[in-house]
């Protein structure tokens, strides 16, 4: 998945975990329990995003290798 689709996903409250790889490997498990697979364009992007979302992303268990 494109890595702005996956931001859209994120902003939008739909995501329950993060992963993420130092190869830039990120996956999300979203509140239904679908899995979603991208690439940050740099590291400890998402976690970037994440801030950024605020509220709706606090909750979001991450994980990182």
């Amino acid at each position: 998945m494109l890595w702005e689709r996956a931001i859209e996903i994120l902003r939008a409250g739909k995501v329950r975990t993060v992963t993420q790889t130092h190869r830039l490997d990120v996956d999300f498990q979203l509140n239904d329990g679908t899995r979603i697979q991208t690439k940050e364009p740099y590291i400890n992007a998402i976690l970037d995003e994440i801030k950024k979302c605020g509220r709706k992303c606090k909750d979001i268990l991450v994980e990182t290798e």
